[in-house]
């Protein structure tokens, strides 16, 4: 099994190579990274803290200089009043990146759309950002994202079974991007 990690990366790598480009959003290169948050909130008259834990990681491919689609996930665990929930998410996202292969400081649009499924709701996600990566050693970039949702939110459970509740949140997160070129 060990081997067979071994192997494949290798193999997974010198493809990578062989398909990359000259710069961060060059034609052909890639972002892989994400994002990771906790939140944790206390009310008045509960001695118990609600916390919710989020991994958001990415993956964008350069289909022309500066012009990327990819896909986003979210994984999510909370805990609110001693309940448990796991919420998975996936979706496609499409975008623009500003920049040539004379910068390392990336500004970026980009627009997507996330279906998210937990126990006993499904959630539709329509996603519009702008953030920017910043290159601090080649190969690996800090980023930082603004995001506005539009939340679409249809309860599964038999309490709520005819309840949708739709809605909007602004997200401001910060991760690491491994940024994928020659």
């Amino acid at each position: 099994m060990k081997n067979f990690m071994v192997v494949s990366s290798i193999l997974f790598l010198s493809i990578i190579q062989g398909y990359s480009q000259y710069f961060a959003i060059d034609q052909r290169a890639m972002i892989l990274g994400g994002s990771a948050g906790l939140i944790t909130t206390g009310t008045e008259g509960n001695s118990k803290r609600n916390s919710i834990i989020t991994i958001l990681p990415v993956f964008d491919y350069f289909i022309k200089q500066n012009l990327f689609i990819g896909s986003t996930v979210i994984f999510q665990y909370e805990v609110i009043n001693s309940n448990e929930t796991t919420t998975l998410g996936i979706g496609p996202e499409i975008g623009y990146a500003f920049g040539n292969s004379q910068k390392q400081t990336y500004p970026f649009l980009k627009f997507g759309y996330t279906y998210i499924a937990s126990d006993n709701i499904s959630s539709s996600l329509i996603t519009i950002a702008g953030g920017i990566v910043i290159e601090i050693v080649k190969h690996v970039g800090i980023v930082g994202l603004l995001s506005y949702n539009i939340i679409n939110n249809k309860y599964t459970s038999n309490l709520n079974s005819n309840n949708s509740i739709s809605g909007n949140s602004v997200n401001l997160s910060f991760g690491i991007y491994g940024l994928i070129y020659k």
